[in-house]
């Protein structure tokens, strides 16, 4: 008898602990993120006239990096105990405004015109909403606790691409077109380690370390706006972007060029900070 009741107030012991520690909660958090893979996107190239008979030529690869911003996220997940939970988070997601521009070609005509001395800019901006299902395993016990997250990472993206010719030294602009490049979801993994603190019997707040590794391949690339648009035939308008081509030499203007695949990464590191209501 005693071994029964002994069984059955450590049942109840342990029914009681996971009881309080299990439940639904939800997370608000801020953060930023900073992109960490470094991509050769075209040649740059410089061109100085000297004079009206010899021209000097420069060139280099340029660099593109994206995922670096500000990152806004919520969540809603279960705690099944005090140590293992479930995580469904959001997060949307714009490229600071800094990344992404890279000159294509410089022109310098010191000797002929200054005033039609130009570079061709191309400015990258990615915007990107994420859907990351994920593990949380809770460490320790006390005012601060340390807690990692794992799991998929599912991302919706578009990359746009301003570009543009500015002059020097009057500064004007022109020849500016936008292009959208938009493609499937994306299916990449997310990790997190960060450490929670007790605020009170429902809030904690939390900061965490995070690393988002994901490739995009866009599929489809269209102006959406550009300084001789009605102009455009379909072909010069749309791209769709494949893993080979063979188009025998023609070209139809009433169907969207092809051209190779380029992959994109997004992957970033970044840092955040919320709260998590418990209910």
């Amino acid at each position: 008898m005693k071994h029964f009741y002994f069984l059955l107030l450590t049942l109840i012991s342990l029914f009681t602990t996971q009881s309080f520690a299990q439940g639904l909660f939800i997370t608000f958090d801020f953060g930023y993120g900073i992109g960490v893979s470094e991509q050769t996107q075209f040649q740059n190239s410089e061109i100085t006239f000297a004079d009206l008979w010899s021209d000097s030529y420069a060139y280099e690869n340029t660099k593109l990096k994206l995922g670096s911003g500000i990152k806004i996220g919520a969540s809603v997940g279960y705690m099944f105990n005090e140590k293992i939970g479930l995580q469904l988070n959001f997060l949307t997601f714009s490229d600071n405004k800094n990344t992404g521009l890279i000159t294509s070609e410089i022109h310098i005509r010191p000797a002929i015109d200054p005033q039609q001395d130009y570079i061709n800019y191309s400015h990258y901006t990615l915007n990107m909403s994420q859907v990351i299902p994920s593990f949380i395993f809770n460490f320790g016990e006390g005012k601060f606790r340390p807690y990692s997250n794992i799991g998929p990472a599912i991302g919706f993206a578009k990359i746009t691409v301003d570009r543009y010719r500015k002059y020097s030294p009057t500064g004007n602009k022109s020849r500016e077109s936008k292009q959208d490049l938009s493609g499937s979801p994306v299916l990449g993994y997310y990790l997190g380690i960060g450490v929670k603190a007790t605020v009170t019997k429902n809030i904690n707040a939390f900061g965490e370390f995070n690393l988002t590794n994901m490739i995009f391949t866009p599929k489809k690339a269209v102006y959406t706006n550009h300084y001789d648009l009605e102009s455009l035939t379909t072909n010069e308008k749309e791209t769709i972007f494949v893993d080979s081509i063979d188009t025998g030499g023609v070209v139809n203007d009433y169907e969207a060029k092809e051209e190779l695949a380029k992959d994109y990464s997004l992957s970033s590191t970044g840092v955040k900070i919320g709260v998590m209501y418990s209910f």
